[in-house]
């Protein structure tokens, strides 16, 4: 705005040091108004360093004052409707009034591609916008409406690929890559009546992908997903997860090499390939027993998954808590009364850790790093946008590089060299702090100091990146010394401790 002076119109700055190489984020709010001035509006992001580097980035950005404002326009402008004809001429006007351009752009809605777009394409846009309700929706639920809606009406011309891409970006990175997507859409019909029908019917197609893609160790993962998402499919999934773990992952052989040969074009066809599985899994067994433990355990290497307890999901999917009876022993290497059985416990409820094979925990195994990332992620319920990383020894198909991606993403881990995340590696009860101090850090949480620090006999052993952290996490109780008051930074982080220092970090947030 011209009537704002130089320092005001700079609204914010941030300065960071970082090492070469090294991410980092910051966050910058935008208020409603500024000396009388809207928050809504064009800004532009200026990042410059010490020596050349210099980026430049324009974005438009309108504050929520406005967004609800044009959401409760559309939803007054919805009552006026009285049939499906009227809707394109009470609507349209606010839609595509350049006034709210930038609103259409902060939602994510292309406003240029939907002016230009035919009357026909406009028109089914706002008749299905119309028909979600909008007098029982809030201003957040109207907005996403919209964008559904205008999705809806380009996909139902035939542009389907364009359509998903280019105005619901939230189905990339979150629900399925580019390509992935495409290879969905192909199976989907080219017209849908509702906005809820297209999401529900891309669900179920994108989960059927997910099957079609998982090993013999990921298939109970990638089925109890699609179960909580769509509801298909129930009964047979439950069936092969009641199996003992020998026989069930047996089953999922079976699946697997079937889909090898034959991919997955329905929930209908998939039940029938469930039911042969649990069939090759149980012949002349005499019927099934029930499986103990938890879920599979990642870390484990060529060892089949136990199932019927919890389970841990892919990155970005829900899990459900699953109960856990308190009053008997839940592994069987772990005693009642152990020093981590409740830290163990609570993390195995929300489906965080899980057993071995044999029902057991492990509890003084030393845990590698891509083990600590995966529980870590899991409880700060990260998420990722991109699905690869620069480490040349993080295969991208393998079980842990979604988690990695994740915590690289929020700035949570390093490798332990520019091009090494150190796959394989046990994690160092010094990382392990660092790591966990950035994770609380990125979820806002803020350590309440319970003691002074008590300097560890081997404090100089502690890396100089790592003490600082070391010392907020023993003041608030999270880690303790082991011995004679050492830290034993290099030492490798074992299953009960990561545990139980997961757990008082965070058991506030969970």
């Amino acid at each position: 705005d011209n009537t704002l002076s130089l320092r005001d119109k700079v609204y914010g700055v941030r300065q960071r040091t970082v090492k070469a190489g090294e991410e980092t984020s910051f966050f910058v709010e935008i208020p409603e108004e500024k000396r009388g001035v809207s928050g809504t509006g064009s800004y532009i992001v200026e990042i410059r360093n010490s020596g050349d580097g210099y980026a430049k980035e324009k974005f438009l950005y309108a504050s929520a004052k406005y967004i609800d404002a044009f959401a409760l326009e559309l939803k007054a402008a919805a009552g006026q409707v009285t049939d499906a004809a009227l809707a394109y001429e009470k609507l349209l006007p606010i839609v595509s009034n350049l006034q709210n351009r930038t609103i259409m752009i902060s939602l994510g809605i292309d406003y240029d591609a939907f002016v230009g777009e035919s009357t026909a394409v406009q028109q089914a846009a706002m008749n299905f916008l119309y028909g979600c309700q909008l007098g029982t929706m809030t201003e957040k639920e109207i907005c996403e409406a919209l964008g559904n809606s205008y999705l809806l009406a380009v996909y139902n011309t035939g542009v389907k690929k364009q359509a998903l891409k280019a105005f619901v970006p939230m189905y990339f990175g979150v629900k399925a890559d580019i390509v992935t997507a495409g290879l969905i859409l192909d199976k989907m019909d080219a017209s849908y009546s509702t906005v809820a029908a297209f999401d529900d019917a891309f669900t179920v197609n994108y989960g059927l992908e997910t099957i079609n893609t998982a090993t013999v160790d990921t298939m109970a993962d990638m089925l109890a997903v699609f179960y909580a998402e769509t509801g298909e499919c129930g009964e047979k999934i439950n069936q092969i997860q009641s199996l003992q773990p020998l026989k069930a992952y047996k089953a999922y052989e079976y699946i697997v090499n079937t889909l090898q040969k034959t991919k997955l074009q329905s929930p209908q066809q998939l039940t029938g390939i469930l039911a042969a599985g649990y069939q090759n899994a149980t012949a002349g067994s005499g019927g099934s027993g029930t499986g103990g433990g938890g879920g599979a355990s990642g870390g484990v290497k060529n060892q089949a998954p136990i199932n019927g307890g919890s389970v841990s999901v892919p990155i970005g999917a829900e899990t459900a808590d699953t109960p856990v009876d308190t009053s008997k022993q839940i592994f069987t290497d772990l005693p009642i009364g152990h020093w981590a059985e409740e830290s163990i416990k609570a993390l195995k409820t929300k489906g965080i850790v899980n057993g071995t094979l044999e029902g057991a925990y492990e509890p003084e195994r030393a845990v590698t790093r891509e083990e600590f990332t995966k529980m870590l992620v899991l409880a700060c319920e990260f998420t990722a946008e991109g699905d690869t990383t620069n480490f040349i020894d993080v295969d991208d198909n393998a079980w842990y590089a979604p988690y990695i991606c994740a915590a690289v993403e929020h700035g949570i881990v390093n490798g332990i060299s520019e091009t090494f995340f150190g796959v394989g590696q046990n994690i160092s009860r010094q990382d392990m702090a660092v790591m966990i101090k950035r994770a609380l850090e990125k979820k806002s949480v803020t350590l309440s100091k319970v003691r002074d620090y008590n300097e560890f006999l081997d404090y100089r052993e502690i890396a100089e990146y790592a003490r600082t952290d070391v010392m907020a996490l023993y003041e608030a109780g999270v880690v303790n010394g082991k011995g004679e008051n050492e830290f034993d930074p290099v030492g490798a982080a074992t299953r009960a401790e990561v545990a139980k220092i997961i757990y008082e970090a965070l058991k506030g947030e969970m």
